[in-house]
């Protein structure tokens, strides 16, 4: 039977971010990487903002056993919106969408 490393999921803008750490999770399952190399596999997969990002953590973070979720953490910051944020971009939807 093949292995089944498979590819990371792709992070892209046109999606939501909660959407694709939705998909990291399920890649963690499905994938026979170690978990000390599924760090390095997902941080191949980037590229623009997130990849810098990634950049600034030290090889042996992503190489460790919690490389991805030493990642996940990092985009975090940058990427998931607080409860907050998503409440008034919901409003303001709600708005245009009645003004229009």
């Amino acid at each position: 039977m093949a292995s089944k490393t498979l590819i990371p999921p792709e992070f892209t803008d046109d999606r939501p971010y909660e959407d694709w750490s939705r998909r990291v999770n399920w890649w963690k399952r499905q994938t026979e990487l170690s978990a000390d190399k599924q760090g390095a596999a997902l941080a191949s997969s980037f590229k623009g903002k997130a990849l810098d990002a990634v950049l600034e953590l030290d090889d042996d973070v992503i190489n460790s056993e919690n490389g991805v979720t030493a990642i996940m953490n990092k985009l975090d910051i940058l990427f998931k919106k607080n409860t907050l944020t998503k409440k008034i971009e919901d409003i303001e939807t709600f708005e245009k969408y009645f003004r229009e």
